[in-house]
């Protein structure tokens, strides 16, 4: 009895050294866990019991377990190389049978499936052209056709500026209206009698002429000014009106004051200030009696 009890430590003392000698094999492979043997006494039986200090009969190997601890994540060159930090696996799919796996070595077959080394092929959630997930579990497998062009939406760009280059100059018209109206060039200008002319230069340096018609406000004219492309253009027109009633100023009577076609109303000097914010693009403001309008 004693003889054997002796054998069967030697056993588990050489599967012991066994899953070790495994482990040490597969130090460089991809993936792999390593083990571990783990023992349990054997205990001595009779027909008419063994008492509570019976001699056990040696030892066993109960179990050979995996240790599932994190390992190293090493980084490659190759796209396909994956790895899981954490729980969990990789799903794969072998001859329509699903199996886990931790080791990420992966290539594409010529079916364009993604593949294990076995050929097993990975399976994934697939996303439509949105990126929307689905619920669905499918063998992933990357298209090799052509994509169709998409319009690029946002581009960053660097840009380094010759110094000795010629600086492009940039030159205008500046038109003033002298009719009843703010802001609107009347037929009759101080400037073009039959509305106005801008010149600018483009970026090849050639002058562009733009002709329009009368009776346009002044941020009409900056508007189709700014439609040329290159070009910037803003305008901005100020009046000052004197209210003094029974002195040297002007006095304002109803309907005796448009602005761009609208009629001002107010008998004192903030009435018609506050007539003219009504408007919209106007903007009135009084000091010392003056109203001045942009």
């Amino acid at each position: 009895m004693t003889f054997n009890a002796a054998l069967t430590g030697l056993r588990a003392a050489n599967k012991d050294l066994e899953v070790s000698g495994n482990n040490i094999a597969n130090a460089s492979t991809v993936g792999f866990k390593e083990s571990r043997a783990e023992f349990a006494d054997v205990y001595a039986s009779t027909a008419v019991g063994g008492g509570s200090n019976a001699v056990g009969n040696g030892v066993r190997v109960a179990n050979i377990a995996q240790q599932f601890s994190q390992g190293s994540i090493s980084f490659t060159d190759k796209p396909l190389d994956l790895a899981v930090n954490g729980g969990g696996f990789f799903v794969l799919s072998d001859a329509g049978t699903q199996v886990f796996s931790r080791a990420g070595q992966f290539g594409v077959d010529d079916q364009g499936f993604i593949v294990a080394n076995g050929g097993a092929r990975l399976q994934g959630f697939d996303a439509n052209d949105s990126g929307v997930v689905g619920g669905v579990l499918n063998e992933l497998q990357i298209s090799t056709n052509n994509i169709d062009p998409r319009q690029t939406s946002l581009v960053d760009v660097g840009f380094n500026l010759d110094a000795d280059s010629l600086v492009l100059a940039v030159r205008g018209n500046s038109t003033t209206s002298d009719g009843t109206d703010i802001g609107v060039l009347q037929v009759g200008g101080t400037n073009q009698p039959n509305g106005y002319q801008a010149d600018t230069v483009d970026i090849n340096g050639n002058t562009l002429s733009i002709p329009s018609v009368a009776n346009l406000s002044a941020s009409d004219i900056a508007a189709e000014l700014t439609s040329v492309a290159g070009v910037t253009a803003a305008a901005t027109t100020v009046a000052n009106f004197t209210y003094a009633p029974g002195g040297g100023g002007t006095v304002i009577n109803p309907g005796e004051l448009s602005i761009n076609g609208r009629s001002i109303t107010g008998t004192t000097v903030t009435e018609v200030a506050q007539s003219i914010n009504s408007q919209v693009g106007l903007t009135a403001s009084v000091a010392a009696g003056i109203i001045s309008d942009t």
